[in-house]
């Protein structure tokens, strides 16, 4: 039997950033849980920021709400995008 450990979600956030990155935006992860900062936010090569809230795929509720709560504090975001991470990698064997 393997060991599972549980990936919090900042663990998926981190390499979703560098891949936005690696195609030449301007992306900046949420380092710390602060309920006001967006899990990623990312400037277009337009200059407009994109937000992106990411949640593991059980906690659609937790984003929907989340999502209002970006769109009052970051008026000015071009769009805000919602992710839904599959269940099966929040967990790894070990």
């Amino acid at each position: 039997m393997t060991n599972q450990e549980s990936i919090r979600e900042e663990g998926v956030n981190g390499p979703l950033n560098q891949l936005l990155r690696g195609h030449g935006l301007s992306a900046k992860a949420e380092r710390r849980r602060r309920n006001a900062a967006p899990d990623i936010q990312v400037t277009l090569k337009t200059g407009d920021m994109a937000l992106l809230e990411c949640k593991w795929d059980g906690s659609r509720s937790l984003l929907e709400s989340q999502l209002d709560d970006r769109l009052d504090s970051f008026a000015d975001a071009f769009d805000l995008i919602r992710v839904l991470y599959p269940e099966r990698l929040q967990h790894l064997a070990n």
